[in-house]
């Protein structure tokens, strides 16, 4: 890997109320996960698994009301974090 951990994306969006997958893709050796909060550093809504790379797993996501949502690494959330649109 070069330079810090980060995601590929700083903003997702999804459709309300519709279970979705999220294909995560760890291209490093090192461990992430995806977590879901209501706001940053909120009630956690979705916690994935964490996956040391590299490594793909799909992760299930329960269906979401609409709102603006925050997403992040567990372990590096400081440099791995970005904003969750659930729209309908």
């Amino acid at each position: 890997m070069t330079g810090l951990p980060q995601f590929d994306r700083d903003c997702l969006a999804a459709p309300a109320e519709t279970g979705l997958t999220i294909v995560f893709d760890n291209r490093d050796p090192e461990s992430h996960n995806v977590d879901i909060l209501d706001f940053p550093g909120g009630t956690p809504l979705f916690t994935g698994k964490i996956v040391t790379g590299p490594k793909t797993v799909t992760y299930t996501v329960k269906p979401l009301p609409s709102g603006t949502y925050y997403f992040r690494c567990d372990i590096h959330p400081l440099r791995m974090h970005g904003t969750f649109v659930v729209g309908g």
